[in-house]
């Protein structure tokens, strides 16, 4: 039952680094994109 839990802990954390990972690179992608768009105007 510990190492159930355990389990479910270490993949709840590797899910939310994902997702932070994820929307940091979002974020960044965006930012690449608004700084893209004023050199071409």
């Amino acid at each position: 039952m510990n190492n159930h839990n355990k389990d479910r802990n270490g993949y709840g954390k590797i899910a939310f680094w994902q997702e932070a990972f994820i929307n940091i690179f979002s974020l960044t992608c965006r930012a690449q994109e608004k700084m893209l768009d004023k050199d071409v105007r």
